[in-house]
């Protein structure tokens, strides 16, 4: 029935190897040959709400939260949206809270990188395509003609890498390595060349944050350019004219097999950033806790196209007597 399955940022879908029986418990028809069926399990307690929806007759919208609790159904309200689910450009958790870990693209600006190959869903709203791939992003800074590296974009930066900050990215993530701050403006102009930290990002520009003895020839008033490609690991396709590209979990799944499973492996890494205690009670970067999100039921979310071009979501209640998760 699907063509590819992509958890939502950072929760699992079911995984293939388990056999769970589902039993429709109800069905209703919605506006515009949508439907939202919801499906419980004899099995053990499970309530999973499912919406399919002809991907022709819809728009679908990324929408940003007003500041960093902004609720799912404010967003909606403010959206009018049909419907609306819950998904974030969340970082790892815990006390690694800076890196983020999936790709986040958004009217044509990058808001993250990702740090490895995974599942993203993406919208072209002039074509009304929806895709699931595998996608990465292919990155070139170009100085006075010179190519420079770019290890990593709108990520805390860690000693002996360059890494790219745009007008998205939190100012505060500058501060982790102090560096060479190398501020370019809209034009692409350097019109900067600091070692204390900017107040600011340029607007439509970038700060180039590098080891504060590279690159001792860049002087201001250089030109550069940077240029980006949002691709596809398996083809050819490239996704640089869709309204959004969103990573998902670490997991995907293609015709009931796993393409990537990176799950442990994303949790496993990050730099070690602390902006709250909650961030530190909850420290996804341990064995136990990996083991407690991964493989314990939770309230799980996930995406997916079918071979007749719908769009299916499902969100899966968790920690609730009725409903234990999935």
């Amino acid at each position: 029935m699907f063509k590819k399955i992509l958890p939502i940022i950072v929760c699992i879908f079911f995984q293939p190897c388990f056999a769970v029986t589902f039993q429709v418990k109800s069905t209703n028809e919605l506006e515009n040959n949508a439907h939202y069926s919801v499906y419980t399990s004899p099995e053990f307690t499970l309530i999973a709400h499912v919406i399919t929806l002809p991907i022709d007759d819809f728009d679908i919208k990324l929408t940003p939260a007003l500041g960093q609790r902004e609720e799912v159904t404010s967003m909606a309200k403010r959206s009018h949206a049909f419907i609306a689910v819950n998904g974030s450009n969340y970082r790892r958790g815990g006390k690694y809270n800076g890196d983020r870990v999936n790709l986040c693209y958004l009217n044509h600006a990058i808001y993250a990188d990702l740090q490895l190959l995974r599942g993203s869903f993406g919208w072209n709203s002039k074509t009304k395509t929806a895709i699931i791939d595998t996608c990465f992003l292919h990155a070139k800074l170009f100085i006075n003609n010179n190519q420079c590296p770019v290890d990593q974009i709108n990520q805390p930066r860690t000693l002996g890498k360059s890494t790219l900050y745009t007008d998205r990215a939190d100012i505060f993530l500058l501060a982790h390595r102090p560096g060479k701050n190398i501020l370019i403006n809209a034009d692409g102009i350097i019109e900067d060349i600091t070692y204390e930290l900017p107040n600011t990002i340029p607007t439509n520009g970038y700060v180039y944050q590098v080891d504060k003895d590279a690159f001792p020839d860049i002087e201001k008033g250089m030109k550069t350019e940077f240029t980006f490609e949002i691709k596809s690991s398996d083809d050819t396709s490239s996704y640089n004219d869709h309204d959004f590209i969103l990573g998902g979990a670490g997991l995907l799944l293609q015709k009931e097999q796993i393409v990537s499973d990176h799950l442990y492996t994303e949790l496993s890494q990050g730099t070690e950033i602390v902006h709250c205690a909650d961030e530190v009670a909850a420290d996804f970067h341990t064995k136990e806790m990996q083991e407690w999100l991964i493989e314990k039921r939770h309230p799980r979310t996930a995406l997916g196209i079918t071979h007749d071009n719908q769009l299916c979501i499902v969100v899966v209640d968790g920690r609730l007597q009725e409903s234990e998760g999935a």
